[in-house]
């Protein structure tokens, strides 16, 4: 048996267990089908790296699956004891006193990364640590924090927890990234970006651990079998399956016509409105400041400028920020459930969320 099979990701409290590995390609699927490099969002995220779209997809999935390699420490698998004996035991030497995310990029840090640079298909174009940093402190703040720094390696991994870790890390090497072209990763320019980017891969990986979690698609698994079995027969087609059911899959958009789509009780559009229908739009991010005064038809206004912009393909979903729990029931009472999809985002400090290309503010 391969040392990572003696790992759990997830348990309950009826001691059913789901082994680490698997639960790391559960995630990883989810983001798989999210990134998707014929969706707006590959596309986006593609365009502003400047990396392939298929290439970003498989860097990406790879590191997802890193995202809880801080439950490969004997002080996380000590949380829950007596599962199976064929997992490893608590070392009661080694409490779980920091977070499995911290400890995820601990172990990245201070042991695998250096190994995995090092190996024959990495080291010949002088990729740098640094460079790999913001990808890894970005999947392993997968619970919505950033990791802590400044621990000691040895106070949470055993040298047997370190091995199985670095073994997965090979294992998954070769299932995403075997022969793949990976020198866009020394690029300094890249570094930067992926900065500038990287609340949007957080919030990729925030939300595929979150549904690469449900137990209801997700069913736990300690029958052992090879990996890249797992992730074709049962780990993407479990993540299909959850995305869809989920509604997180993208909607079609009905081409924008003319005002009566969304407001067929408005006989004449007002001025701003007029606009609104009628502006032209630019082929990039943009902004529309709407103002006017009480009655004018600004909610509407917004929304044609919003269909424009969706049918053009310029943004794929809309968010509206408000201020209150009341104000949050509004978009119920404005019938948006033709061709639009919305999201509704409850902001308590007055917040404008943005759409992610175009930003339009009432």
């Amino acid at each position: 048996m391969e040392k990572y099979f003696k790992y759990w990701g997830k348990t309950d409290k009826y001691k059913n267990y789901h082994l680490l590995p698997y639960h790391s390609l559960d995630v990883a699927a989810i983001g798989w089908h999210l990134l998707d490099p014929d969706k707006a969002l590959n596309k986006r995220l593609s365009k502003e790296l400047e990396i392939d779209g298929k290439i970003l997809r498989l860097w990406f999935c790879f590191c997802l699956t890193l995202h809880d390699i801080g439950k490969f420490s004997c002080s996380f698998q000590g949380l829950v004891i007596d599962l199976s004996e064929n997992l490893v035991s608590k070392n009661s030497q080694m409490p779980y006193s920091e977070r499995h995310d911290s400890l995820g990029f601990l172990i990245w840090e201070e042991f695998l990364c250096d190994s995995w640079i090092n190996s024959v298909d990495i080291r010949s174009f002088k990729l740098k640590q640094r460079y790999l940093k913001p990808w890894f402190e970005v999947v392993t703040g997968h619970h919505g924090v950033p990791p802590e720094k400044g621990l000691t390696l040895s106070n949470f991994f055993m040298e047997e927890d370190k091995l199985a870790a670095r073994d997965f890390l090979n294992e998954i090497q070769r299932l995403f990234l075997n022969n793949k072209e990976l020198s866009f990763l020394s690029k300094k320019t890249l570094s930067k970006k992926i900065k500038l980017i990287s609340w949007q891969l957080a919030g990729i990986a925030v939300l595929a651990d979150w549904l690469g979690s449900d137990q209801k698609f997700f069913s736990y698994q300690k029958k052992l079998t090879s990996l890249e079995e797992y992730w074709q027969k049962n780990a993407l087609i479990r993540a299909k399956e959850c995305i869809n059911s989920s509604q997180f899959s993208s909607a079609k958009i009905e081409p924008y016509k003319n005002i009566k789509q969304l407001f067929p009780f408005i006989k004449t559009p007002t001025p701003l409105q007029h606009y609104a229908m009628t502006v032209k739009l630019a082929d990039e991010p943009q902004i529309f400041m709407l103002e006017d005064v009480t009655g004018s038809g600004k909610t509407e206004a917004a929304l044609i400028l919003s269909h424009r912009l969706m049918s053009k393909g310029l943004s794929d979903g809309l968010y509206i920020g408000l201020p209150t729990m009341a104000t949050a029931m509004f978009p119920m009472h404005m019938g948006m459930n033709r061709p639009l999809i919305v999201s509704v985002v409850l902001s308590r400090k007055y917040q404008i969320l943005p759409i992610i290309k175009s930003t339009i503010v009432t």
